[in-house]
């Protein structure tokens, strides 16, 4: 009742709205997130029938950041580590800098 949740968004949508609810719920639940992944999921497959494809990627973690402009990146790459960067380089950067700042 006194702990915020491991792994829900309890500390997040307190910290942003200042609203608390121990019993969970709210606009953060599963119940309310499901409709919004579902219409993201629909919308993603109409814009690619009209050729428009969404690519999300790290570009920056600290002082580790991207020095090229995205068109000079391979995207395939971001599927290829744990944070989501196109330059397999940068990536191993950015790696050392979290597992750094964890210790």
């Amino acid at each position: 009742k006194d702990v915020f949740r491991p792994s829900h968004a309890d500390f997040t949508y307190y910290t942003k709205y200042g609203i608390r609810d121990y019993r969970g719920g709210g606009r953060s639940s599963a119940r309310e997130t499901i409709a919004r992944v579902v219409a993201g999921a629909i919308a993603k497959l109409y814009l690619k029938q009209i050729g428009i494809s969404v690519t999300a990627y790290t570009s920056q973690i600290g002082s580790v950041a991207l020095e090229r402009d995205y068109t000079q990146y391979d995207f395939k790459e971001i599927e290829k580590n744990i944070v989501r960067c196109p330059d397999p380089q940068k990536a191993e950067e950015m790696i050392r800098l979290i597992e750094e700042v964890k210790s």
